[in-house]
């Protein structure tokens, strides 16, 4: 493998991670929301 195949790979799994974070923070975010208009 030469280096320009392992930093492609890194690339796609850190905008996996990134994605991948954005999605649980909404879906986080969208969880608090419903548990406070519950308590609310």
């Amino acid at each position: 493998m030469n280096l320009k195949l392992y930093e492609s790979i890194k690339n796609v799994l850190v905008k996996a991670r990134s994605t991948a974070y954005r999605a649980v923070n909404s879906e986080m975010v969208n969880a608090y929301w419903h548990i406070g208009r519950l308590i609310a």
